[in-house]
């Protein structure tokens, strides 16, 4: 761990956010998204924001940050840490160097969203650590990277989805298709109403009482979640005389975009996947073809749900990859006494 030096983050948003996105962080990491964080899990915690430095000769690169909620002997990161690619092998040292001086505790690492191999290896490595527990997931996603231009991609996909979107093209030669940045709650009652539809077709619920408490749970998410991510949040639907037959809700950050939620209605035509495609070449010519077009996780505890199957199939027919990730739950015990973080200004700088 020698040459590593933690310090408290004093810079502004803008700062952080740029940081996250040339460590191709997940949406998760950003400044606002701690907001989201310490509302669904840590309402009785306070928040540091650290970065990470390696000394170098006699000055100092930062390498990392990260944001952690810190309550009673349990510590929770925002998401994961964020470290420049030319210095994830640091992963372990650096993770070390961080819960050394939080301290003893109990600790918890991942998000859904976190697009990093598991850490499950590392942690085990790290005098002191012990595993609690551990939830194994896929996040899947498309590797634009994978293909040299866009017509390549499109023709690897299955052949399906182009069929569907040629039929849309016929039934449908007029369809409209917009996007909606920032708050409008028309738009996000529209995404909950058909997201509700879609849920009850699909049989996931039955009944009005759980449709309309659908709505309004949908609802309240999207208005927090446009509320604190504002401009990075929208919306887009395809109209056919002025009826809304599909409707999405994604996130842009960095050269990622992720696909928060949708809906189709029934017997659309492939209206919905001529939208669907519409987002992702959006995606790949908003990065020139050297992002990711993130699409969610799944659960090996949810193999045998049809409709999850459906999902995976569907993301796999758009040229989606699943790559495994985790979410873990593990105890730190500190052989020595806990050192106070420090700021890179002070003379007294912290050196693991």
């Amino acid at each position: 761990m020698t040459g590593i030096v933690i310090s408290t983050f004093c810079g502004n948003e803008q700062e952080w956010d740029q940081f996250a996105q040339n460590c191709n962080a997940s949406f998760q990491c950003g400044y606002r998204a701690a907001k989201i964080w310490k509302m669904r899990f840590c309402l009785f915690s306070h928040l540091k924001r650290v970065e990470i430095f390696s000394r170098s000769s006699d000055r100092l690169i930062k390498i990392g940050q990260c944001a952690v909620y810190i309550s009673f002997r349990l510590i929770k990161f925002a998401d994961c840490l964020q470290l420049i690619a030319d210095y994830r092998v640091l992963w372990q040292d650096v993770m070390h160097a961080l819960i050394e001086n939080f301290g003893s505790g109990y600790y918890s690492y991942g998000s859904s969203w976190n697009i990093e191999p598991t850490r499950e290896a590392d942690l085990i490595n790290i005098k002191g650590v012990s595993i609690r527990d551990i939830s194994r997931f896929n996040i899947y996603y498309i590797e634009f990277s994978k293909w040299a231009t866009w017509d390549k991609y499109y023709q690897s996909t299955s052949g399906n989805i182009r069929r569907n979107i040629k039929n849309a093209n016929k039934y449908y030669p007029k369809s409209k298709f917009y996007i909606i940045e920032g708050f409008n709650l028309s738009s996000i009652f529209n995404i909950a109403i058909g997201r509700s539809k879609l849920f009850m077709r699909k049989g996931l619920y039955q009944g009005i009482v759980k449709f309309l408490l659908n709505i309004i749970m949908f609802s309240f998410i999207d208005i927090i979640r446009i509320r604190i991510f504002n401009y990075r949040q929208f919306f887009a639907f395809a109209e056919e005389r002025s009826a809304t037959l599909s409707g999405y809700c994604g996130i842009d950050f960095g050269l990622s975009h992720y696909y928060l939620s949708g809906f189709t209605e029934q017997h659309n035509h492939g209206l919905g996947w001529k939208l669907l495609y519409k987002l992702i070449q959006r995606a790949w010519e908003r990065s020139d073809g050297r992002g990711r077009f993130v699409m969610g996780s799944d659960d090996y505890r949810w193999q045998d749900e049809k409709s999850w199957q459906g999902l995976l199939r569907s993301r796999q027919q758009c040229g989606a990859s699943p790559y495994p990730t985790s979410m873990i739950k593990f105890r730190y015990k500190a052989e020595r006494r806990r050192r106070k973080v420090l700021s890179v200004g002070q003379t007294d700088r912290l050196e693991a």
